[in-house]
């Protein structure tokens, strides 16, 4: 048996990636920038940086983007002066407004873009949309990326009840912290303290309340600057109706919006970008929206036929993803044969797929 040596040392695998970035920076670099224009005055990343990224990708064997991440970011980011965008950056990331897990709204954005760059623009298109056939949102709930003085007053003017994750800040907690008079609740088996008070932080957002759980830290567990003995969340609401355990719970359960994204990227194509050239995707905008917009589309026509009654009988759950459905109920031989002038489609299964044809 060989002997084997375990060295420490970092050892870029793609080598020789590094004389087709020099060509590329020689040769392309300039040129893309001066055609496409600056994409960024700050800390964004240039059009050359992403195609870069993208050349270097495909010739480490990479097919598809999250491959960057996944296994190329260290190879190429030890080139000096190499700044590798994220696979967010290459593709896209849109603004998404979902119901009930179905995707009712969907504007693209550039991928770089800060979270809430024009969000309560885009916030503002879909509330007027939806007012426009008569319907009022009841209750909005949004992350901490929503937690902004513009975006707030938008979805406090449309909106009948909000709910949206604070950010933290040191004068937000500094007051948090001298609350006094914490009620001890359960929520998920685990022990919580809760407490709200009256929110003024922001100008022209009037009648809020910011409702507050806290959790002791457990034995070993670091404590920090901003939490100290206890980690801290706080959700912004103008209901005064609900408990604040209620507010906990109802906020809580916006954790369907995430596995959304989740469905998206990994079963319909969000991941990837539509078509194989970034500059079919990035430079034709309307040609990015109208996939992610289909994309949504084919998702809610999904989540509506693994919801039918009758799937059950194939071990088909309304919570599956594609790779089960597919599996349990799409792969299955067939063949169409023509008898008595008419098309008939054999299907050579003992699955009661005659039943679900007939009354699915």
């Amino acid at each position: 048996m060989a002997k084997l040596a375990i060295k420490n040392e970092r050892i870029n695998a793609f080598g020789g990636i590094n004389f087709v970035l020099d060509k590329f920076d020689a040769l392309l670099g300039d040129v893309i920038d001066y055609v496409l224009g600056i994409r960024s005055t700050t800390i964004g990343y240039q059009y050359s940086e992403i195609f870069r990224s993208l050349f270097a990708l495909f010739m480490c064997g990479g097919d598809v983007i999250e491959d960057i991440n996944l296994y190329l970011r260290d190879a190429l980011s030890d080139r000096p002066n190499t700044r590798i965008p994220s696979s967010d950056t290459l593709g896209y990331s849109p603004g998404v407004v979902t119901i009930g897990g179905n995707i009712v709204y969907l504007e693209n954005r550039d991928g770089n873009a800060n979270v809430r760059f024009m969000q309560a623009e885009t916030l503002r298109r879909f509330f007027e949309l939806m007012e426009n056939f008569r319907l009022k949102v009841r209750s909005f709930r949004a992350d901490c990326g929503s937690y902004s003085e513009n975006i707030v007053k938008v979805v406090a003017a449309h909106a009948e009840k909000f709910y949206i994750r604070a950010e933290r800040c040191d004068a937000l907690y500094e007051k948090v912290r001298r609350q006094s008079g914490w009620t001890e609740v359960e929520i998920g088996y685990e022990k919580y303290e809760v407490q709200s008070f009256p929110f003024e932080q922001f100008d022209g957002v009037s009648h809020c309340r910011l409702v507050v759980q806290r959790q002791r830290k457990g034995k070993g567990e670091q404590l920090d600057l901003f939490d100290g003995e206890y980690t801290y969340r706080s959700i912004l609401t103008n209901d005064w109706e609900m408990e604040d355990e209620e507010v906990i719970l109802h906020y809580n359960k916006r954790g369907t919006a995430e596995q959304v994204f989740d469905r998206q990227n990994n079963d319909f194509g969000w991941a990837h970008l539509p078509k194989s050239f970034m500059n079919q995707n990035t430079g034709r905008l309307v040609l990015t929206a109208v996939f992610l917009l289909l994309s949504a589309m084919a998702a809610n026509f999904y989540q509506y036929i693994v919801s039918l009654p009758l799937m059950c009988m194939f071990g088909v759950e309304a919570t599956d993803r594609v790779k089960s459905f597919l599996f349990r109920f799409i792969a299955v031989p067939a063949k169409w044969v023509r008898t008595a002038r008419q098309s008939v489609l054999n299907i050579y299964s003992k699955k009661p797929y005659d039943l679900i044809w007939a009354y699915g």
